[in-house]
């Protein structure tokens, strides 16, 4: 009896400890992002060679040396996680459910986002678009190439294993992931010690991005930093304009998974939004989804989710479900055609909605990398490419608020497959430790 009551003791402790932990985590995150914004505008008080000198050989390394450690990380990540996952699935017809249930959900919920985007997008060209001058005559735009759908679609299937991780195409590092994946997962009782090696390389690699992730503070503090000084003052206008735009998208969007939680999940949604603010931080500051992933992860874990589903999901939803920036590149590329004075009819504005779609499924997880996509958005529809300029000026701030939706989207498919499944622990899901 005293044994017990000892260890009920030391749970409380445990778990207290952890409850600690965690506020004071998020307490440093908020602190630190707040200090990068006031710092960011202290230094445009200074000399321009003393802002220079800090934001190119402070700032900017900092992010540097994060953004290429991580994308070290990010092609292994990736493959390792999801063929590992795929490999140790037993059950092939419970894959086919959940892969099938996730592919359909995620189709779904950004097809919603695009229709949003064009909805707000227009809105916003009838109130606010108007009003703005902005001027970015001294950006250089680089000419894309012009992409069509069928070398999209091509572009999936890699020719050889070299290129893509070399290149670090997600797209196509995912293709090689699920079909080597599936393949060890038939011949699983032959292959024990290739997927034990996978195993054992997935807890590496995720150990390794852990102590990456111990450089957050200091990242964040420089991101934010360095987006204020780097667009200085006249950046508040356009933050302004934007913050219009990005909230509503997130409310809208927090709508559509607070009903797909409850009518799908068949859950209530409240403990889910309980820890928006904790799953939604990290990629608002670092505009990244793969960046976020052990975030992501953390959560999913308090939230009772499977491991058997989120293993799977949220680095497959990393790396294909994007519904901010599908929301997103709807909705700027209908403004910034207004800007220029480029009347859109209905079928135009249907086709900008289909391709927002379809690239926003090719967008990286990585920050700036709506800018690429944006370009061949606009290639694709024959849009004259000085847009890109003005993009180029609105993106860093939109970014964050897509990536926080994009990563929030990918909790929310997760937690609603493993409820569907029978495998969410609802216990720990109503828990609010």
């Amino acid at each position: 009896m005293l044994t017990q009551e000892t260890n009920t003791i030391s749970t409380n402790i445990r778990n207290n400890s952890h409850k600690k932990d965690k506020n004071r985590n998020l307490f440093l995150l908020i602190s630190v992002m707040i200090l990068g914004i006031l710092f960011g505008f202290a230094l445009n008080l200074l000399p321009d060679n003393v802002v220079t000198f800090i934001n190119d050989n402070i700032l900017y390394v900092v992010r540097g040396i994060f953004y290429n450690t991580l994308k070290l990380l990010l092609a292994p990540i990736v493959f390792v996680s999801i063929t590992s996952s795929l490999a140790n699935m037993t059950n092939l017809s419970s894959l086919g459910r959940i892969t099938t249930k996730m592919i359909v959900i995620m189709c779904i919920t950004t097809a919603v986002a695009v229709l949003m985007g064009i909805g707000i997008g227009c809105l916003f060209n009838n109130t606010i678009i108007h009003h703005m001058d902005i001027s970015f005559a001294n950006v250089d735009v680089v000419e894309q190439e012009k992409m069509t759908l069928q070398s999209f679609l091509m572009d999936f299937f890699p020719t050889n294993i070299v290129t893509p991780i070399s290149s670090s195409n997600m797209i196509q590092i995912l293709v090689i992931s699920i079909f080597f994946g599936i393949t060890l997962g038939q011949i699983r009782d032959k292959a024990p010690k290739i997927i034990s090696l996978l195993n054992e390389l997935n807890e590496l690699i995720n150990r390794m991005l852990s102590i990456l992730m111990k450089m957050l503070p200091l990242v964040i503090f420089c991101s934010m930093a360095w987006i204020v000084c780097s667009y200085g003052g006249g950046i508040v206008t356009i933050i302004a304009k934007i913050l219009l735009l990005s909230p509503i998208m997130m409310v809208l969007m927090l709508c559509v998974y607070t009903i797909m939680l409850s009518c799908v999940a068949h859950v209530s949604p409240l403990p889910f939004l309980r820890r928006f603010f904790e799953l939604s931080i990290v990629p608002f500051s670092l505009c990244s989804s793969a960046a976020s992933l052990p975030n992501t992860i953390n959560v999913c874990n308090k939230l009772g989710v499977s491991k058997r589903v989120s293993s799977l999901t949220l680095p497959l939803g990393c790396t294909m479900n994007m519904d901010g920036s599908a929301f997103s590149l709807a909705a700027i590329s209908l403004c910034m055609l207004n800007v220029y004075g480029i009347e859109m009819t209905t079928s135009q504005v249907i086709t900008v909605g289909l391709l927002a779609f379809i690239f926003s499924i090719a967008t990286p997880s990585i920050p700036n990398a709506e800018i690429a996509i944006m370009s061949s958005l606009l290639a694709t529809i024959g849009a004259p490419l000085e847009l890109l300029g003005l993009f180029l000026g609105i993106n860093p701030i939109s970014e964050l608020f897509d990536s926080a939706i994009n990563v929030t989207s990918d909790a929310a498919i997760a937690t609603t497959i493993s409820s569907t499944e029978g495998l969410l622990d609802k216990e720990t899901y109503y828990s609010r430790k």
